[in-house]
Parts: C-alpha cells; structure tokens; sequence
C-alpha cells in the first residue's frame, strides 16, 4: 500500500481520531462542571497536539498544547475559555481533511 491508497488511509483514521477527540471535548462543554475530569480532559488534548502537529495544523497544535496545559495546573478559567476554542478548531480541521479525502 503507498501514494493515494495509504493517503486515504492516513486521513480518515486522523478524521476519526479527531471526531473522538471533539465528541469528548463536546461532552465536557455541555456539562455542568466541563473541568471535571482534568486527566481525561488533559489526555484529549494531548492527542489533538499529536494530530495536529502530524497534519502541519499550528493553531490547532498551539490551542491544543495551552489547553493541556490548564489541564495540568487545572486552571478552570482558562479552560473555560480554551474549551470552546480547541472544539472549534478541531471541527474546523475535521471538515478540512473531509473535503481533502473527498478532492479525489
């Protein structure tokens, strides 16, 4: 397997990690206390960093990254707003590689 095969591949096993990734940030939001599983909180934005940096996608990576970095500390006023911020992006990303896998 290699060039388009593999491609193909490769984006849709990082959409579907990426939709894993916002269905959690999606319940957290929607939640009453969206900061109060910090570690799975933090684990999920861990592996939008990893995902992000693989595609090239900066912001998402550098949102990613604060926000597992307020998962740390577990400062809930930066969550608050980081949150919202990373759920948006890593939908925009999701709908990016959506229209890349459907440019065959």
């Amino acid at each position: 397997m290699g060039g388009p095969e593999l491609r193909d591949v490769l984006l849709a096993q990082v959409q579907m990690d990426l939709a894993r990734c916002r269905d959690v940030l999606t319940a957290a939001l929607a939640s009453s206390e969206p900061s109060r599983d910090m570690n799975a909180l933090r684990k999920t934005a861990h592996e939008v960093k990893g995902l992000s940096v693989t595609l090239g996608a900066d912001s998402l990576a550098d949102t990613a990254e604060q926000a597992e970095q307020a998962c740390t500390v577990h400062d809930r006023t930066a969550l608050a707003v980081l949150l919202p911020m990373l759920e948006a992006q890593t939908q925009q990303a999701g709908a990016t590689l959506a229209a890349l896998a459907a440019g065959d």
